[in-house]
């Protein structure tokens, strides 16, 4: 170990772009040396190591069980699902059955009741046109001759 305690105590100045390395020896003194300038035209140097390696690969583990556990998690409550849109569906089948038929009814009553009144309404307008005109002692017109208002 050298000493150098005069020179680790200065700072290195910005421009030199230098770098300290602090070493630890098995007696516990630091020893501080500076590194070879790195050059802002040279890309850095990633150094690989046993620890980030495992960081990573512990990553990437721990990535692959949290999705293979939300498969099975959402594999298993599948059923619920199923069971779930059954009901969904039978109660949309019940609502549109009591809808369409209270709806249809309106419809079907109301086409019903327009149909029946001009089937309706035009010879029975004739008829009674003729029984007036008899009972005023009057000669009717033919029922073809007799025009129907519109209701």
């Amino acid at each position: 170990m050298t000493d150098k305690s005069d020179e680790s105590a200065e700072e290195p100045e910005a421009e030199t772009k230098e770098r300290l390395i602090v070493e630890i020896d098995d007696e516990e003194e630091a020893e501080t040396t500076e590194a070879p300038a790195v050059d802002a035209d040279q890309p850095r140097q990633v150094t690989l190591t046993v620890r980030s390696l495992t960081i990573g690969l512990g990553v990437v583990l721990l990535a692959i069980a949290l999705g293979v556990g939300g498969y099975f998690v959402g594999k298993g409550t599948g059923e619920d699902l199923d069971a779930a849109r059954a009901e969904g569906t039978a109660a949309g089948k019940k609502a549109g059955t009591l809808k369409g038929a209270r709806q249809g009814f309106k419809t079907g009553f109301r086409k019903g009741k327009t149909k029946g009144y001009d089937n309706a309404y035009g010879p029975a307008y004739k008829s009674s046109y003729v029984k007036a005109y008899e009972d005023a002692g009057l000669d009717a017109p033919e029922k073809s001759e007799i025009e129907v208002p519109d209701p």
